[in-house]
Parts: structure tokens; C-alpha cells; sequence
């Protein structure tokens, strides 16, 4: 999605309200307030696209902050609410002396290929204190691909040998790992499906997420159907989203 102007404006359009974005920015928010018991956790969103999660942290009084994204129409959008982020290529990303407790990269990793994952990775690790960990949400299992995937730029979907094979286990321990959603996978397996027959049988189809606001009553419904199950249901076998946590050693 990098630089698409019209995906980057419906995001940050949605993206404090829509079921997908406040159910991932709860499950960050739950990981960080779970490993940390204060508000000065300095968190770096790698990634960051228009700022909806540092916005949604600094609304929880967190304040010790920082993003970056490649994208400059993101950062652009990212910069009008008054956080405190830069354009940056991920790819690129080094240590540069600052160091961080947490260090978010939600839906990124699927641009890279597997020694580029690592060295960002490894960079990571350098980045962070003590103790810090790395919050990842990536898209997983192929059967969700469709539409969505070629609209945000989706190259490939992980699955938990992948990211295996992504975690230096020498530098970090995996403390989450855990398939989202999982109770609405059957509809949006079937969405997907649909999307995958559409592309076989109209090459002009349009090509755009999934991101569009459902009608409020409905969307709530979502929310409170993903805090269901993240809340009792601790074991998924599947979902669309991979919610990764890995902690330095």
C-alpha cells in the first residue's frame, strides 16, 4: 500500500473505529500494560502508516512515543496529529543509539523477504532495553488471500513455521503467539473466496481493501465478538492475523 494516497485516506478515515484497527490496538495496548505497570514506556511503531495506534496510545496516556513509515502521504496524515513521527524505510531501519522498552510493527514484515525480516529483526534486538519486547500482528494463511491482499500489498501470508524460521531464537523468546480472528474466520474465509473468484473472471476489477466502515450497529457487534474471544478463548487454531509477542534475551 505504500503511497497509495486513496487507501492511506480511508484508513485514517476508519481506523479509530473500525472492529479490525480497535481490536489490534487493543490487544497492543493489553501486551504492553501487561508487561510494563507505568505510562513511561518509550514504544516506537515501526511502520506506523497515519498514526492511528500512537494516537490511540497517547489517548492512554502514554507519551514517550516515536514512529516512522516509508510512506510520506502517511506520515503526512501521521504528522496532523500532533505525534511525533518521520519518515523512514523499514528496510533501512539501524540502531541508532536510542533505545526503546517496546517496538511495534504491525503488518509490515510481509514486504520483506526472509534475510531482510531477519536483519530487521536483528536491529530490533539492538534497539530495545532490557526486557523489551517486539509486538508483530502479520497476515496469515493463504486460504484469507483475495482483493484485500493486492490492495494493501500483501506479498505472502505467515504461518507458524514461517515465523519460526523469522525469530533468531538466540535473541528472542516467543511469548504470544495466537491466530485472530477466529470466530469470524468462517465469514471472512468466504469474503476472500468470492474476491479470489472475482479476479479469475473480471481482470478490471476494482482493486481495494477491506477497510470500508460497516454500519455501526454491526461494528460494534465485531468489537465486542473479538474482545469475546481474545478474552476467554486463549487457544485459536486460525484466523486471518497472526498476533506475534517476542521478548529480548
Amino acid at each position: 500500500m505504500i503511497n497509495n494516497k486513496e487507501e492511506y485516506l480511508k484508513m485514517d478515515e476508519v481506523e479509530s473505529k473500525h472492529w479490525w484497527y480497535v481490536s489490534l490496538h487493543c490487544l497492543t495496548l493489553k501486551t504492553i500494560q501487561n508487561k510494563f505497570n507505568f505510562l513511561d514506556v518509550s514504544i516506537l511503531d515501526a511502520g506506523c502508516g497515519t498514526g492511528g495506534l500512537l494516537s490511540f496510545l497517547k489517548r492512554k496516556k502514554y507519551h514517550v512515543l516515536q514512529g516512522f513509515d516509508v510512506s510520506n502521504e502517511a506520515v503526512n496524515i501521521a504528522k496532523s496529529k500532533e505525534i511525533n513521527v518521520k519518515a523512514g524505510d523499514l528496510k533501512q531501519y539501524k540502531f541508532n543509539g536510542i533505545f526503546y522498552d517496546v517496538i511495534v510493527s504491525n503488518d509490515t514484515m510481509y514486504f520483506f523477504n526472509l534475510k531482510e525480516q531477519k536483519s530487521i529483526l536483528s536491529e530490533f534486538h539492538k534497539s530495545l532495553n532490557v526486557n523489551g519486547v517486539v509486538i508483530l500482528n502479520l497476515p496469515s494463511f493463504n486460504i484469507f488471500k483475495g482483493i484485500h491482499d493486492r490492495a494493501v500489498g500483501i506479498q505472502k501470508r505467515f504461518d507458524r513455521k514461517m515465523v519460526i524460521k523469522m525469530i533468531d531464537r538466540s535473541k528472542y523468546e516467543i511469548v504470544e503467539k495466537v491466530y485472530w480472528p477466529f470466530l469470524l474466520s468462517p465469514i471472512i474465509f468466504f469474503i476472500r473466496f468470492l474476491q479470489k473468484i472475482q479476479l479469475k473472471i473480471n481482470k478490471r476489477v476494482k482493486i481495494e481493501s477491506d477497510i470500508s466502515l460497516p454500519p455501526i450497529f454491526i461494528n460494534n457487534l465485531l468489537v465486542r465478538l473479538v474482545n469475546f474471544e481474545n478474552k476467554f478463548l486463549p487457544f485459536k487454531p486460525f484466523g486471518s492475523s497472526l498476533f506475534l509477542v517476542i521478548k529480548k534475551i
